[in-house]
């Protein structure tokens, strides 16, 4: 998070804590908040 605020990009506490679960368990997370999951594997249904 800390990254992310020192970027003038500020992550929410809770999608950290996702991307971090995520990315232990080689996840894929579903969201169309792509920003905050840019380093973890992303489905956006909005995308379609």
């Amino acid at each position: 998070m800390a990254e992310g605020k020192t970027a003038g990009k500020p992550r929410n506490a809770l999608d950290m804590i996702i991307a971090a679960v995520a990315n232990t368990n080689d996840c894929v997370v579903e969201t169309d908040n792509e920003t905050d999951f840019a380093e973890i594997k992303v489905l956006n249904p909005a995308r379609g």
